[in-house]
């Protein structure tokens, strides 16, 4: 993922270069749960996929890091999911 500023610059390196196709999608965005040791608790990981799936947001890729599970989706669906996790996570009980 790239910044929207860098579209061009990365269209006109991939246009010169042979045999590559690509697609450009400018409706997506990234909300990252960040946590020490978060890729060895799959808890975090299993509550939001589970939440993803009761909201009905549609996961378009998922990368998990020693340190951070990374979910892209919509755009306009970033905000609402953000909110969602911050209360699963840090207002519970």
């Amino acid at each position: 993922m790239i910044a929207k500023t860098q579209i061009s610059d990365l269209k006109t390196i991939l246009d010169n270069l042979p045999n590559i196709t690509f697609e450009i999608d400018n409706d997506i965005g990234v909300v990252s749960i960040v946590g020490s040791g978060i890729k060895t608790d799959q808890a975090i990981l299993k509550d939001a996929l589970a939440l993803l799936n009761a909201k009905k947001i549609k996961l378009k890729q998922i990368a998990v890091s020693d340190m951070a599970i990374s979910l892209v989706v919509p755009l306009q669906q970033t905000e609402i999911l953000t909110n969602k996790l911050h209360k699963m996570f840090f207002e519970k009980g």
